[in-house]
């Protein structure tokens, strides 16, 4: 009888770890398959935020218009003030009713997913009025000559993704070489600010040489990569302080998951509550939200995407500094909770 503790025969062994790789593999490839499909298969809007400009018949369209809950009506007094709306992204887009005809006011630069909604929702308005359709679409922010098909935004976010997961594996493993220490703490801090800046340098020289920033400030969309890398980076670094080198599937995470869910190619609006509630709430998502309107909409304010990448970036910097100046005693490459909770029971304690 092999003792418990014995090494397995060379077979056995052998056929264990090829089952527990194809298991695993097959299980990862399950999950991946059924996220991915559940948010791209056949979209549908949900909420769809758009204006309408119909004088008299305003309620009666809005009410057409909100049955089933796939759009959001907002009445607006005439088309000047539709179309400021859609550059300040209060709404994606709008419908303008008028005696010939209905026009959809789209946005190009925020989706051609939308934008092909309302020219399908202008149709069947016309048509249920019995008019032929008017076939008039006033693209109020349209995508620039550089930029086509809309992608920028989701280039720039896997990028700053990727390179942000990179910059925090290489740092994690740099780090530990110097005692823990408060000098430490904020020396780690201090790289992922600089990674930052230098990695919104970068991406912005990239984007300008092929001439996508033509019509973008330069200023904001440096200063939003630059924040969104440092999201990235300080949260990423924050888990690994935390709980070790587990926590650096936090960059796996914004890559594979929170990425196709951040609003870049596919809009909030087309995907479940769930997976939008998600979304909006990774540093990707917000991340998104300010690339694209620094690149397109900078009338838009996003205060509730700054919020978001400021605390992803403000808590794994202060996790980073908390841990070095409370682990002292360790030279371990990351500090477990625990490390924090049981100096100060033991206070209480005393």
């Amino acid at each position: 009888m092999t003792s418990p503790d014995a090494p397995l025969p060379f077979g056995r062994r052998y056929r264990r770890l090829m089952f527990g790789v194809i298991a695993t593999g097959l299980l990862l490839q399950l999950l991946l398959a059924l996220f991915f499909l559940s948010i791209g298969h056949a979209p549908k809007p949900h909420d769809l935020p758009v204006g309408l400009v119909a004088g008299q018949q305003t309620a009666a369209i809005t009410a057409k218009l909100e049955e089933g809950g796939s759009l959001a009506v907002t009445p607006y007094a005439d088309k000047a003030a539709l179309a400021r709306a859609i550059k300040q992204r209060d709404v994606s887009g709008g419908l303008v009713v008028g005696p010939t005809g209905t026009t959809a006011y789209t946005a190009g630069a925020g989706g051609n997913l939308q934008a092909a909604t309302l020219r399908a929702v202008a149709a069947q308005l016309d048509a249920s009025a019995g008019k032929p359709p008017a076939s008039t679409t006033v693209d109020v922010v349209p995508l620039p000559a550089d930029d086509t098909n809309g992608a920028v935004v989701g280039y720039v976010l896997q990028v700053l993704a990727l390179g942000g997961s990179v910059a925090s594996l290489g740092l994690g493993r740099l780090i530990p070489r110097a005692p823990r220490s408060v000098r430490r703490g904020v020396g780690h801090a201090a790289a992922l600010v600089a990674y930052a800046l230098a990695s919104a340098g970068v991406m912005l020289a990239v984007l300008h040489g092929f001439g996508v920033t033509a019509a973008a400030s330069g200023g904001r969309l440096y200063v939003d990569m630059a924040l969104l890398s440092l999201a990235l980076t300080a949260s990423t670094a924050g888990f690994v302080a935390l709980i070790g080198p587990a926590g650096a599937l936090a960059g796996a995470i914004y890559f594979l998951i929170g990425a196709p869910i951040s609003s870049a190619s596919l809009p909030w609006q087309f995907l479940s509550p769930l997976w939008a509630g998600v979304g909006a709430s990774l540093p990707t998502g917000g991340g998104a939200a300010v690339v694209r309107s620094a690149l397109y909409f900078p009338a838009a304010t996003d205060g509730a995407a700054y919020l978001c990448l400021g605390l992803y970036a403000g808590i794994g910097v202060a996790v980073i500094l908390v841990t070095n100046a409370l682990g002292n005693r360790s030279n371990r490459t990351s500090l477990r909770v625990f490390d924090i909770v049981t100096p100060i029971a033991g206070r209480h304690r005393a």
